[in-house]
């Protein structure tokens, strides 16, 4: 019964804003735990999210997170914020923030928090500005550990080179158990020296 009420949420609020959506189908079980396999959750001091929709990516970040992540969500759509506040209610290390991505930094300084040690992003980088783009991945990159991972999913690799001017793409990964097919872009810090790097798309 959630999934199709998730379903009927997405498709809402793409026809309302589909900058802000991106795609008319939550993401798959497949394409979240692949994502969240990238980052070491289970030891993270915190991570961010950024653009959680309904919830399917944060869902399998949490079953992995430890009993100590401090877990932030942002989210820029209000009605995605109060379902999730509503379905994560119980969890006490989570926080979720209605606000834009651009504004990482100033959030995370509001709580006293320097850096992170993982960023994992469902952002519809492709229907943004390239403005607007750019300004969340500095302010993502500015604040993500050295040791860091930045994991994004696109449904094109038109944002390859935008994201190898603010990261270096450790592996770019294809899901094919999500509608639309997704690409899983794992990505770490530039401030970490001396890393192969994988251009090739796995499964």
């Amino acid at each position: 019964m959630q999934h199709w009420k998730d379903i009927a949420h997405t498709l809402r609020h793409f026809v309302r804003s589909p900058q802000q959506i991106g795609t008319i189908i939550p993401s798959s079980r497949f394409l979240a735990r692949k994502m969240i396999a990238c980052v070491n959750a289970q030891s993270a001091k915190c991570i961010v999210e950024l653009g959680a929709g309904t919830g399917s990516i944060t869902s399998e970040m949490l079953r992995q997170a430890g009993a100590q992540t401090r877990v932030l969500i942002i989210d820029v759509n209000a009605d995605a914020v109060r379902l999730l506040k509503e379905r994560l209610k119980q969890s006490t290390n989570v926080e979720i923030i209605h606000a834009d991505a651009r504004y990482l930094e100033k959030i995370l300084g509001e709580r006293g928090i320097e850096s992170v040690e993982a960023i994992v992003s469902s952002l519809p980088f492709t229907s943004l500005s390239s403005e607007m783009t750019d300004e969340i991945l500095a302010t993502a990159a500015r604040v993500l550990k050295a040791d860091g991972h930045f994991v994004a999913f696109q449904y094109t690799t038109v944002l390859s080179r935008k994201f190898a001017d603010f990261f270096q793409i450790r592996a770019k990964k294809l899901e094919f158990r999500n509608i639309p097919p997704a690409i899983i872009y794992d990505c770490i810090s530039k401030k970490k020296a001396d890393v192969r790097v994988n251009t090739r798309i796995s499964a």
